[in-house]
């Protein structure tokens, strides 16, 4: 029975651990006119979340990318940044998203948002929004002026929560790529 209560305490504990864990291993580095950086995309395979959504493709530039349907809904990815993973600048973080849009009635209730928190080892949260839209902005063309990016800080111990949530309310078109991330000089 002790083994057993043991063997349960240490699949829960390495469930938990393994929660935050890098799904997609950082990869680099990578040089390039301005120096080195990595890229720490997470696979489409690593979000989770819940609502109407499938798997698509982005026409522009041809990225992995959810298209959300009816209803609220969100896809989601959190990982620590531990001392193993190659940090070239804490401050100097880039995520960016390409996306297509369009609600034919103009309403606000059609909407997308995509936010990063990073939760640091003190338990303060630092929060960025890449972008918020709704149909009362208009539409958005992935290939004419659909990409958003932002610069955001994380260091080691941080963690990193990436969040894609829509509000469709039935007829509009929100599709929106896997945000790729880069850590850089």
């Amino acid at each position: 029975m002790r083994k057993l209560s043991l063997v349960a305490f240490l699949v829960l504990c390495f469930a938990q651990f393994s929660a935050y864990a890098i799904c997609t291993a950082p990869s680099g580095p990578y040089n390039v006119g301005y120096g080195p950086y990595y890229n720490y995309t997470q696979a489409r395979s690593c979000y989770s979340g819940s609502g109407t959504v499938t798997n698509s493709t982005i026409i522009c530039p041809g990225d992995d990318a959810w298209t959300f349907g009816s209803g609220n809904s969100y896809r989601q990815v959190s990982f620590t940044l531990t001392s193993s993973e190659p940090i070239v600048n804490a401050a100097h973080w880039d995520i960016g998203s390409w996306v297509n849009f369009s609600s034919p009635s103009g309403t606000s209730m059609d909407n997308f948002e995509i936010d990063i928190d990073v939760q640091h080892p003190d338990y303060t949260v630092s929060r960025y929004t890449l972008t918020y839209w709704s149909g009362a902005y208009g539409s958005i063309d992935p290939c004419s002026h659909g990409a958003f990016d932002r610069f955001f800080s994380a260091n080691t111990g941080d963690t990193v929560t990436i969040t894609v949530r829509a509000s469709n309310s039935g007829n509009a078109t929100i599709q929106v790529s896997v945000p790729r991330l880069f850590n850089e000089t």
